[in-house]
């Protein structure tokens, strides 16, 4: 459960990056003029979190509870700044009247 857990979080913190990529480059091209284009998540999300869940169980086995901590904590020092991206660039969009999405 605790591994389910982990992978859960991880997967959302890695959401959010993505989706911190796909606001920036929406309001990049409403700024070209260009129409807004899709982004795919389908080879970051299942292969990322994967990776790193097993990384930080493998940490545990040497250091046992630090793995799975130090690992969690960076992907949630990345996640906080993606997730102020991606409110600045939606509104951003908004202001400029682009937001399609």
């Amino acid at each position: 459960m605790r591994t389910l857990l982990l992978f859960l979080a991880l997967s959302l913190c890695w959401l959010l990056i993505l989706l911190a990529g796909a606001a920036q480059g929406d309001w990049r091209r409403a700024q070209a003029g260009e129409p807004p284009q899709g982004t795919s998540v389908v080879p970051a999300l299942p292969l990322f979190p994967l990776l790193f869940t097993g990384l930080a169980r493998l940490l545990d086995r040497a250091w046992p509870p630090y793995g799975t901590g130090i690992l969690l904590t960076l992907h949630l020092l990345a996640a906080l700044p993606a997730l102020g991206a991606i409110l600045l660039y939606r509104r951003r969009l908004a202001k400029d009247g682009g937001a399609g999405r």
